[in-house]
């Protein structure tokens, strides 16, 4: 559905995907899947994805930016301080070390 906006009026939106092994990682429900999550992402390197969309009356500008990360070994107690110290939708706060 697309509806027409007033051309002084301007949109901005972005949204952000992790992909490990060519799928995409879903935002965790839960401390267990966030655990799991972290589990499999040590020692791996994954995308981050991100998209944005730039509307101006009947003018769009998309694009998306693929960033390579590497995620150093994560001791156990780790999880634990991660999750504390971060929300479950603040993804970027999950990967503690970033390369490129």
């Amino acid at each position: 559905m697309q509806t027409t906006m007033e051309s002084n009026k301007t949109i901005i939106a972005a949204d952000t995907v992790v992909i490990l092994d060519n799928q995409i990682i879903g935002k965790p429900a839960g401390k267990e899947e966030a655990v799991s999550t972290l589990s499999r992402l040590q020692g791996n390197t994954h995308q981050v994805v991100t998209g944005v969309a730039i509307l101006k009356g009947e003018k769009q500008v998309l694009f998306a930016d693929v960033t390579e990360v590497a995620f150093n070994p994560l001791h156990r107690n780790n999880y634990s301080f991660m999750w504390r110290n971060t929300s479950l939708t603040t993804r970027p706060a999950l990967m503690p070390y970033r390369s490129g």
